[in-house]
């Protein structure tokens, strides 16, 4: 239950003690802030523990009263304020002392950030660190030292780093920005060509094949002959080429006695009969290998080149020739070498139109790509980073996946793929990577920090599964300066009020 407020006899007692204290505690300890009027530049005393930007809540009414700030209809006594009772249920009254537990105290720290603290904090024996200036120690019971100038020469030290950095970056934001039209347009360009050389492609791979397997029956053909004439044993071989040169012989006779003769139809007589003997002279294995010397393999004797209508003379003497001339190639080699040539060339035109597909996919990946409203990101197409963590190697390829891998291993786990920007273009999610053991897929979100280099920096795993990292990248760099936000006390601000 809410403590009643004392008697008024007992009230003008304790207010007239109050107020002598306060004046003592405010003349040995600077209690109490001083701001200038906006409008007449007079000064104003302000109450312990508020922002110049409160001043207007904090002005006395006509009759010197106090409105409460969440409850104005509820109204105290303006020498209520900081009197260490909490009257205001949203203890507006008591900036400046520890009476309400929901109460804020303000740490004005001349050179540095100001800060606000739950007024729960005020008085209770310890140092704030958020209280540089130490105000919110003034009852006593610790001495807290005054650090404010180290510090806010410390911070703006480092905001001074931080804007020469976002300078640098922002300088090569605008280089990435220049190049971005350039790299689509050219990519455009390379696909049409890529395109048309794979149509081109596929109609000489068409031809190629066509070759190919032509010369792989020419090859067939010879292969089985040559099987067939290794099926003859040495002896065998030699009455063939015996046999053969007979035919061959008796048949040129024949001839020569058909065109030195006056005897016309005897000598075309005597021919057939003289042929006919040679003939048969040739068993019918003979005819058989005859039968199957394949055309087009070379020239023969006389370099006349065997043919598919030449004669049994032809076909007997070319055999002939095979069987007793050298043999450097024979048609076996020819066919092979040709059947090597025409699959060579197959293969070659097939790597090729694989490199020209995997070539035309990146390329409509890249002129695909959401980089979203800041061109410069384009930059990153088709490029990764990666940073060591000591167990793991993380590697980000912007616009495509990222990964962890065990160090010193080229495979790993999928932490996820492009998925879409968020936080207002600040961050990249990664969704749908490998699965966790009795878990989700894995994800990470990146988030974007500006620097003059690129980095992968501050990965973490604040979820099973879900990871965290920080890109750094000349592209989220701004084009205004860094600086240090100011309140209206002129110093710089805090993060807010608590």
């Amino acid at each position: 239950m809410k403590p009643q407020r004392p008697s008024h006899a007992l009230t003008v007692t304790l207010a007239v003690a109050a107020t002598a204290a306060a004046l003592l505690l405010a003349a040995s300890c600077a209690d109490t802030v001083i701001a200038s009027s906006s409008n007449t530049g007079d000064a104003a005393a302000l109450p312990r523990g508020i922002p110049r930007s409160k001043a207007a809540l904090y002005k006395p009414t006509k009759d010197n009263q106090f409105a409460c700030i969440k409850a104005p209809s509820r109204l105290i006594p303006f020498s209520a304020v900081n009197d260490d009772y909490c009257d205001c249920l949203d203890g507006s009254d008591e900036p400046g002392t520890a009476a309400c537990p929901n109460g804020t105290f303000y740490c004005a720290n001349k050179g540095h950030l100001p800060a606000f603290l739950p007024s729960s904090r005020v008085n209770d024996g310890i140092c704030d660190p958020e209280c540089c200036d130490g105000t919110d120690e003034v009852d006593g019971k610790v001495k807290c030292p005054n650090t404010c100038a180290a510090k806010g020469k410390e911070r703006r030290e480092h905001m001074e780093a931080l804007e020469r950095k976002r300078k640098a970056g922002f300088r090569i934001k605008q280089e990435y920005r220049a190049t971005a039209a350039k790299s689509k347009s050219d990519r455009v360009a390379q696909l049409a060509t890529v395109e048309s050389d794979l149509k081109s492609l596929e109609s000489d791979l068409a031809s190629l094949r066509a070759k190919r397997d032509a010369a792989e029956e020419d090859e067939r053909r010879a292969t089985e002959h040559d099987t067939r004439l290794g099926k003859f044993s040495p002896s065998s071989l030699a009455q063939l080429v015996d046999r053969l040169q007979r035919a061959v012989g008796g048949m040129d006779e024949a001839m020569n006695k058909f065109k030195t003769s006056d005897k016309g139809e005897e000598a075309v007589a005597e021919l057939e009969r003289e042929f006919q003997s040679a003939r048969w002279a040739v068993s019918d294995e003979d005819l058989k290998a005859l039968g199957d010397v394949p055309t087009n393999t070379g020239a023969g004797p006389g370099d006349v080149a065997l043919t598919a209508e030449s004669s049994f003379v032809d076909r007997a003497r070319f055999l002939l020739y095979g069987l007793i001339a050298p043999k450097p190639v024979t048609p076996l080699d020819v066919a092979k070498k040709a059947v090597e040539s025409a699959r060579q060339a197959v293969w070659d035109a097939e790597s090729k139109q694989r490199d020209l597909e995997s070539t035309r996919d990146k390329l409509r990946t890249a002129t695909s790509v959401d980089v979203g409203p800041e061109a410069a990101y384009a930059a990153y197409i088709d490029k990764c980073y990666s940073v060591n963590m000591g167990e793991y190697t993380y590697e980000l390829c912007p616009f495509k996946n990222a990964e962890q891998k065990p160090t010193g291993q080229s495979y790993g786990n999928n932490l996820g793929n492009w998925g879409k920007w968020v936080d207002n273009n600040s961050a990249w999610v990664f969704e749908n990577g490998a699965t966790c053991w009795n878990g989700p897929a894995r994800s990470v979100k990146v988030n974007l920090e500006c620097g003059d280099k690129e980095e992968v920096k501050g990965v973490g795993e604040p979820n099973k599964c879900e990871y965290v990292m920080t890109f750094v990248t000349p592209a989220a760099c701004g084009d205004e300066p860094v600086k240090g936000d100011e309140d209206g006390d002129g110093n710089e601000a805090g993060h807010g009020e608590l």
